[in-house]
């Protein structure tokens, strides 16, 4: 009976560690250009206004610049990523880009 309960205590404590939400937006969009320099950086460039990088420092550069690549080549949209929750994908200058994914 005593483990029971503090079984039932460690669960109830467990509940009340606040989590994190793991949030992010994603936007589909169609691609207009994409720039590739200023020491590594990624823009991309959206036909809706909206605009993102990536910065040179970030493992995740060639690959979104491999499928963006391809993206825009094909005419097939792209749905991008964003760390925050919540951006407006018409947003310009977004330096939060997570990730592309190609459509």
């Amino acid at each position: 009976m005593k483990q029971k309960i503090l079984g039932l205590l460690c669960l109830a404590m467990l509940a009340l560690i606040p989590q994190r939400a793991a949030a992010y937006t994603e936007c589909t969009v169609n691609l207009l250009d994409i720039y590739a320099g200023d020491g590594g950086m990624v823009w991309l460039d959206y036909t809706n206004g909206g605009s993102g990088y990536v910065s040179a420092s970030s493992s995740d550069r060639e690959a979104i610049l491999s499928l963006a690549t391809t993206a825009l080549v094909s005419k097939r949209q792209v749905r991008v990523r964003y760390q925050a929750d919540g951006v407006a994908c018409t947003a310009a200058g977004r330096g939060d880009i997570e990730g592309v994914y190609l459509l």
